[in-house]
């Protein structure tokens, strides 16, 4: 339980955990424990008005370092955390989070709200858009965090009706049963991969604000179901392309229900076959296609993440290759496909 009179327990703990993390002898502990006792100020003013439940997590994120409080107050505006108060009381608000830390983030959830700030020591240059991204999709397979946690972040972010909200909860619920159902999940072409997408393309939708509402829908949709029921092979055993079978399943899977429109449907079943490898590199792929291309790979533009997945395609693949090498290819060959993608793409290939 969060009071004044735990507070200074919360920010011991904090540090505590920080130094027990990768980068941790990088971290200023100073400016942590500030940046952290200045969220929980404000979530006992704002949020409260008092005591009331927290839940704190340190992730270590390997080259960077995230900390975030979840509260269960009703949603916070962080940009009225600015307290008149004396400073010996403490309260600045957003001012002193975004100067102790590299970036920030502030989301309202189904129930509560979630406070994120991330460590990048020598990152810095990157700017607060590429790192927030990097860092909300890091802390999300490093603490294991699931497609259903995302698809509620999602849902209140980008405000999306009741009915794309029921669609993406059956898409959760198509993905997770044929998961569990088989004997060996691909080792990339999964749900953690599926969460990656959407992370990135809730990112996307944030930042550009000329998307359509089918669009912006699509572009969630795809996330989850672009490579649904990926056998973790380049061609199904039919003869088809696994974006053929993936888009054959999707519409079998809607075509029924009333939750997606027909042209949501049918711009959904075009992003999923334009992902396809030969069609990523030509000139004429419709925007939004281009788009999505460059969201599905989008987490491998981030080093360390990047090199884990490389390895993690070679050994769904059976491939007996250096992971470092494939990953550098894999750069080199798909970069230009990420060129101007988006504030969070560019800067990390810069």
């Amino acid at each position: 339980m969060l009071s004044l009179e735990t507070l200074g327990e919360a920010r011991v703990w904090v540090v505590d955990r920080v130094t027990e993390c990768s980068v941790g002898h990088q971290i200023d502990l100073l400016s942590a424990e500030i940046a952290v006792g200045e969220i929980l100020q404000n979530i006992i003013r704002y949020a409260y008005g008092g005591s009331g439940p927290i839940t704190l997590r340190v992730s270590d994120l390997d080259k960077a370092l995230g900390i975030t409080v979840f509260d269960k107050a009703p949603p916070s505006d962080p940009t009225s955390w600015d307290s008149k108060r004396l400073p010996v009381d403490g309260g600045f608000g957003l001012p002193v989070i975004k100067n102790a830390a590299d970036t920030y983030s502030f989301r309202s959830l189904p129930t509560g709200n979630r406070a994120s700030i991330y460590f990048f020591p020598g990152m810095a240059r990157l700017g607060c858009k590429a790192l927030v991204w990097a860092g909300e999709l890091l802390e999300a397979q490093a603490a294991s965090e699931s497609l259903e946690d995302w698809v509620g972040i999602c849902t209140k972010s980008l405000d999306l009706p009741k009915r794309v909200s029921d669609a993406l909860e059956t898409c959760i619920t198509e993905i997770l049963t044929y998961e569990n159902d088989l004997v060996s999940v691909p080792d990339y072409h999964n749900s953690r991969h599926f969460l990656d997408v959407l992370i990135s393309a809730v990112h996307w939708i944030e930042s550009d604000p000329n998307l359509s509402a089918t669009e912006r829908v699509s572009l969630v949709i795809a996330a989850l179901m672009h490579d649904f029921k990926h056998p973790g092979e380049l061609m199904t055993t039919d003869g088809r392309t696994v974006e053929e079978m993936s888009r054959d399943e999707f519409e079998a899977l809607f075509s029924e229900q009333e939750c997606l429109t027909l042209e949501e449907i049918s711009k959904v079943g075009e992003l999923i076959l334009d992902s396809h490898p030969s069609r990523r590199c030509e000139v004429d792929l419709p925007k939004l296609s281009a788009i999505f291309n460059a969201l599905d790979i989008a987490a491998s533009v981030i080093p360390w993440y990047g090199m884990a997945q490389s390895g993690a395609l070679l050994s769904e693949r059976s491939m007996d290759a250096d992971s470092v090498g494939y990953y550098r290819r894999f750069i080199e060959g798909t970069g230009f496909l990420l060129v101007g993608r988006g504030p969070f793409i560019q800067p990390w290939l810069d």
